[in-house]
């Protein structure tokens, strides 16, 4: 394993649990930590993709910056940060092309599967140590991301939802309890998106190590369960089903996958207008689907701010910070891209089913700590050189412009 760019998407992934951990045993920890050492960590990433980046993606790259910076004086409350969003599968999907390769992508999910399986495991067995250890909540008081007021409600120093209310309860294996693991994450939301990653990558590469890939997708799953991650176990129900149904891999298909939730988003918010919207997996759909009803021509293409906060709505985030043409453009990108061997056609359309639930209820999918993981794993599949068509019109030319040489053409004469 190339140990540079795996140790940048581990640190990606250990970020926010390191600096949990120096701000528990009394380091002052901020916003602007975070922000430096994420910084850190996506220009070194950078560095090392840079010859991997062609013309086309650099000129793609100044004209989305350009645009986002146009869009911010047209709406003063767009939130600059999806720039940041954007770059980070960039980054990290260049990376993997420049500087991995599936075996590489092999190495980092099985050294990464036991770290959050081991730290997840200690939370759930002894929580109070953890909690000694990592006081989550202070954490996230301190870099803004959490109200103060919410210690005077909260039981324990884990993040909000890492106790499931009495009232709604524990979904999977409800005889664990309510506590949700959160295992290097801090929060269980981005432990179940892992574990519909690291499952997603490995169901693929089954056939590579069937009993080792087996084994590891048992304790992923483990993961899934201790975090009580409602999600993270319908990615993968569904993603296993495409895997095995081949006519559901095709690239049409998933390119419609999001413009399908959409619309079902649309009709559940129709249907029950007046219904109600909780933590629940179906409550977090309705929320979404309002959200994006409520919207007008100004809100879906970035000029207005959307009237209802888009923090449980992906789609919502997204499109209110980027523009419906934009973020379809760039989906386009993704989809179509030609020149793919199979696997990574595959795992292509894994990433499509897990993006268009994901949106659908969250934007987690854009944090750093699962995001940079996902991104090189898709980069390693995806080869560095360019396609056959590509390949064949510069041999093309080079022929032509050898024989157009004074060198091809005493080299012809002689023939």
């Amino acid at each position: 394993m190339r140990v540079l760019p795996a140790a940048l998407v581990l640190g990606a992934m250990l970020l926010n649990f390191g600096l949990c951990f120096l701000k528990t045993t009394g380091m002052t920890v901020g916003t602007m930590h975070v922000a430096g050492v994420e910084l850190v960590i996506l220009s070194a990433a950078a560095a090392l993709a840079w010859r991997g980046v062609s013309g086309t993606q650099l000129g793609a790259i100044i004209g989305v910056l350009v645009y986002i910076g146009a869009m911010r004086i047209l709406n003063p409350d767009l939130d600059l940060k999806i720039a940041r969003d954007l770059a980070i599968p960039f980054l990290f999907w260049t990376l993997g092309v420049v500087r991995g390769t599936p075996q590489d992508g092999d190495r980092l999910v099985y050294v990464a599967v036991p770290l959050v399986f081991a730290v997840g495991l200690f939370e759930f067995l002894a929580l109070d140590t953890y909690q000694q250890l990592f006081d989550i909540l202070g954490y996230y008081i301190d870099k803004g991301a959490v109200e103060a007021d919410q210690t005077t409600w909260m039981s324990t120093r884990l993040f909000a939802n890492g106790i499931r209310p009495a009232g709604d309860g524990r979904t999977l294996f409800p005889f664990l309890g309510e506590h949700r693991v959160s295992s290097i994450f801090l929060e269980p939301v981005s432990t179940g998106n892992f574990g519909a990653i690291a499952f997603l990558w490995l169901l693929h590469r089954w056939s590579e190590r069937p009993w080792l890939n087996s084994a590891y997708m048992g304790i992923v799953f483990i993961c899934i369960v201790l975090a009580d991650a409602r999600f993270g176990a319908m990615v993968c129900a569904i993603a296993t089903f495409a895997y095995l149904v081949p006519l559901t891999r095709h690239t049409r298909l998933a390119f419609v996958l999001p413009f399908a939730v959409v619309a079902l988003l649309f009709g559940k918010a129709a249907l029950n207008p007046a219904g109600i919207i909780d933590n629940g997996f179906g409550g977090r759909l309705l929320g979404s689907g309002i959200l994006l009803m409520s919207w007008g021509p100004a809100e879906w293409f970035a000029l207005a701010p959307s009237p209802i906060d888009t923090a449980d709505s992906g789609y919502g985030y997204l499109i209110s910070n980027l523009g419906i043409l934009p973020a379809i453009a760039l989906w386009t990108m993704l989809i179509f891209r030609r020149g793919l061997p199979d696997e990574a056609t595959a795992f292509r359309t894994s990433i499509a089913i897990y993006a268009a639930l994901s949106l659908s209820i969250s934007g987690s999918m854009f944090t750093i700590k699962t995001a940079a993981l996902l991104w090189f794993l898709y980069g390693t599949l995806c080869p560095a050189q360019p396609t056959e068509a590509v390949t064949g019109i510069r041999e093309t030319a080079r022929t032509r412009l050898s024989w157009a040489s004074p060198r091809g053409s005493q080299g012809g004469a002689r023939a």
